[in-house]
C-alpha cells in the first residue's frame, strides 16, 4: 500500500473510531470545564473583559487565572450553535487529533522506513489516554494536536534537509497558538529548541540555524510580552496568569506530609496551612489559597508571588521533602502511556459510570479471568497483557538505545537522524521533569508520547548499526 493510501486509511479507521466514541458518549465536560464556558460567556456578554480585571473578585478570578485562548475557541463555537456547540467543538477536536496522527503516521514511516511499524505506533498514538481527552472540552486535545504539528514539521526539515518559509511560519504559528492555551508554553519551548536548530542545521550553518531557530520561537515571547503588557493595562500588574496561586501550592502541600517544616514558620501561609492541611490533598490546597483571600485579603496576583516564592524556597531549604513528594508523583502505570487502548477505554468507562468502576482495567480482568473463572475475558486480558509488555519494551528501548547513542556519539554523529533521536529524548525527559516537580497526570504526558514513537521508530531502523557497533565494527555506522 503506497503511503498516501496507508494515511487514507489510517484516517478513515481513526476518525471512525472517535466519532463513534464521540456518538456514544457525547462531549464530556471536566472540573475546569465550567470555568473556561464562563470566560467565554464573559467574552461575548460584552467588551468588558478586554479592558479590566479584578484580581480580588474572587480568590481565582477566570479573566486572570486562565489563559484566554481556549475560551475564545468556546466563544467562537457557541456563536455558531449556543445549543450544540460542545458537539462542534469536540467534533472539530477529534478531526484536529486524526490530522495530526496522519501527520504523525508520515514522520514515522520516513523515519522508520517500515509502513507497517509506522502505522502500528500511529494507531497506538491515536489510541492512547489522548482517544479519551479528545471527547472533552478541555485544552488538553486542542494542545496536543498542535504540538504534534510543530514536532512532526520540525522533524521534516531534517528529513528533507531543506527549509522553507511557510514551514518555518508554520512551526511558529503553532507554538504561538499553544503559548495561548498553556502559559506553560513559554517555559516548556525552551526543550524544543535544541531539536529545532539540529533540523535546520541539516540545510544551513549552525549559526543560521542558531539565529533562524531564535526567530521561530521568537513569537512565544513576544506573545508573552503582550499578554502581560495586556493585564497591566486591565489590571495595572504586570503578569500573564495567577494560576501559580494553586499550582505551586499544590506540591507544597504534598510534600507538607514529609517535613512540617515547609509550613513550620510564622508567615501568613504558614499558619493557613497548618490550620488547614491534614491529607496533604490537592483539595486542600484550594481551601488555604481561598482562606488566604477570603479571610487575609489577598489578591489572586499577591498570592501567585508569594507562592512561587514559598515554592522555590522549599527546594532550597527542604529539597529532600520535595523529591519525596515529586517522586509519589511518578507511578509505575506510566510506563504503559505509549500503547494503552485498553486502559484509555477504562478511563473513559470510570468517567462516564461510577458503577462501572475499572471495569475493563488489568486488575478487574485478572480477577474475572483467574480467580472467577470467566474465561471469556482472557482475550481482552490477553490482549492489555500485551499493550502493556509492548510500551514496557518500547520505553526500555528508548531509555537504553538513546544512552549508548549518546555514549558513542562520536561513532553514530553521522548516522542519519541520530542528534535528532536524542534531541527528542531530552525533549521527552525535560518535559517529564518539568511537570513532574510540580504536578504529574497522565494527560499532561500526551504530547511526549509522539516524541517517543519517533525515537523507538529510528531505533528500529538503525538497530542493525547499533548493534554492529556493540560487537566493535563502529566503522560500519557512518553514512
Amino acid at each position: 500500500m503506497s503511503r498516501r493510501g496507508a494515511a487514507a486509511l489510517l484516517f478513515a479507521g481513526i476518525l471512525a473510531l472517535k466519532l463513534l466514541l464521540l456518538a456514544l458518549l457525547g462531549p464530556l465536560m471536566a472540573p475546569d470545564t465550567p470555568a473556561y464556558v464562563e470566560y467565554a460567556t464573559a467574552i461575548m456578554a460584552d467588551a468588558g473583559w478586554r479592558t479590566r480585571a479584578d484580581l480580588g473578585a474572587t480568590f481565582a478570578p477566570n479573566l486572570v487565572f486562565r489563559m484566554m485562548g481556549f475560551p475564545l475557541v468556546v466563544a467562537g463555537f457557541k456563536s455558531l450553535s449556543a445549543s450544540h456547540w460542545q458537539w462542534l467543538f469536540v467534533g472539530f477536536q477529534i478531526v484536529i487529533a486524526v490530522l495530526a496522527t496522519c501527520r504523525l503516521f508520515v514522520v514515522l514511516d520516513r523515519i522508520s522506513g517500515n509502513r507497517n511499524l509506522a502505522l502500528g505506533l500511529a494507531v497506538a498514538q491515536a489510541t492512547a489516554i489522548n482517544i479519551a481527552f479528545d471527547q472533552f472540552v478541555l485544552t488538553d486535545g486542542l494542545y496536543l494536536a498542535l504540538m504534534m504539528f510543530a514536532t512532526c514539521s520540525i522533524v521534516e526539515i531534517s528529513l528533507d534537509r531543506a527549509v522553507s518559509t511557510y514551514r518555518l511560519f508554520e512551526i511558529s504559528a503553532l507554538f504561538a497558538g499553544c503559548f495561548f492555551l498553556r502559559e506553560a508554553t513559554s517555559t516548556l519551548i525552551l526543550l524544543w529548541i535544541p531539536l529545532l536548530v539540529i533540523a535546520l542545521s541539516r540545510a544551513m550553518s549552525l549559526r543560521g540555524a542558531a539565529l533562524v531557530a531564535a526567530l521561530v520561537v521568537m513569537p512565544v515571547f513576544a506573545s508573552q510580552f503582550a499578554y502581560k503588557s495586556w493585564n497591566q493595562y486591565r489590571t495595572g500588574e504586570r503578569f500573564v496568569t495567577t494560576s501559580y496561586q494553586l499550582v505551586l501550592l499544590q506540591p507544597l502541600v504534598k510534600a507538607y506530609r514529609y517535613d512540617k517544616a515547609i509550613f513550620g514558620g510564622d508567615e501568613l501561609l504558614d499558619r493557613v496551612a497548618r490550620q488547614h492541611v491534614s491529607r496533604y490533598h490537592y483539595d486542600e490546597a484550594v481551601v488555604v489559597g481561598d482562606a488566604l483571600h477570603r479571610e487575609h485579603g489577598w489578591n489572586a496576583l499577591h498570592s501567585a508571588r508569594e507562592i512561587e516564592r514559598r515554592f522555590w524556597k522549599a527546594w532550597r531549604e527542604h529539597p529532600g521533602a520535595m523529591l519525596r513528594a515529586t517522586g509519589d508523583r511518578l507511578k509505575f502505570g506510566y510506563t504503559m502511556i505509549l500503547v494503552e487502548p485498553l486502559s484509555s477505554v477504562n478511563f473513559l468507562v470510570n468517567w462516564i459510570s461510577a458503577a462501572n468502576n475499572n471495569a475493563v482495567s488489568f486488575g478487574t480482568l485478572t480477577r474475572k479471568t483467574f480467580k472467577e473463572g470467566r474465561i471469556w475475558y482472557a482475550p481482552l486480558w490477553l490482549f492489555d497483557l500485551a499493550c502493556r509488555l509492548a510500551s514496557i519494551l518500547i520505553l526500555v528501548s528508548i531509555m537504553a538505545g538513546a544512552a549508548y547513542l549518546a555514549w558513542r556519539i562520536r561513532t553514530f554523529a553521522t548516522l542519519p537522524l541520530a542528534l535528532e533521536a536524542l534531541a527528542l529524548t531530552a525533549l521527552a525527559g525535560g518535559f517529564i521533569g518539568a511537570h513532574v516537580i510540580v504536578h504529574l497526570e497522565e494527560r499532561y504526558m500526551m504530547p511526549i508520547v509522539p516524541v517517543g514513537l519517533m525515537v523507538f521508530a529510528f531505533l528500529v531502523r538503525n538497530r542493525g548499526a547499533l548493534l554492529e557497533a556493540w560487537r566493535g565494527a563502529p566503522a560500519t555506522v557512518a553514512t
